[in-house]
């Protein structure tokens, strides 16, 4: 809600989200669940007329991953898997919306029983290698997750990002420095390292 909240009241962007604060089974989400998601989006984009309608894309993932083997694979709530790579081609190739605009994946992830060290990401970091595409992976362990009643959950990653940039919001401060403050203020008032990388 706190990224929603971001992009959707802050910054004014459309917002398409799987989560309703008013039905709470969809913190929940399955494979089923993101595929109708994610196909239901891109048919709706590939049958827009206007290709200017969008000028950038946005797309935040908040839950759990596994990089085992080298691959960046999303876990949903069924233990279900999605290779994150599939995720950015659908927006990235299989779409003609966002072809040479920018686009900005944000893996804000949990790891479960892995070590949280950069990972050897290896011939998979080629896709983070386009002009108009960032990725940035911030990934938690469970120090650095956060739990309170109603929509302060989260991790510090979360909060920080979107007090940072909304605090930034008219400044000339780039996205990349921004990230780096983040980074400083979890070292100092979580007293964690939390891993980001883009």
């Amino acid at each position: 809600m706190i990224f929603r909240n971001l992009f959707k009241e802050i910054y004014g962007y459309d917002v398409y989200c799987t989560y309703n604060p008013n039905k709470p089974e969809t913190e929940s989400l399955t494979l089923n669940q993101l595929d109708v998601f994610l196909m239901r989006h891109c048919l709706s984009l590939s049958k827009t007329n206007n290709i200017d309608e969008y000028d950038s894309l946005i797309f935040v993932w908040c839950g759990y991953e596994s990089t085992k083997n080298e691959e960046d694979i999303l876990i949903t709530s069924d233990n279900k898997s999605k290779h994150f790579k599939n995720i950015q081609d659908l927006f990235t190739h299989q779409t003609e919306v966002f072809l040479n605009k920018p686009k900005i994946f944000i893996k804000n992830t949990y790891r479960q029983n892995e070590l949280l060290e950069p990972v050897k990401r290896g011939t998979q970091q080629w896709y983070n290698k386009e002009s108009d595409t960032l990725i940035i992976f911030p990934t938690a362990i469970s120090k650095l997750m956060y739990d309170s009643m109603g929509s302060e959950k989260g991790s510090y990653f979360t909060n920080y990002f979107c007090d940072v940039m909304i605090q930034n919001i008219s400044s000339p401060k780039s996205l990349e420095d921004n990230l780096k403050t983040i980074s400083k203020l979890i070292k100092k008032n979580v007293n964690a390292e939390q891993l980001i990388e883009y």
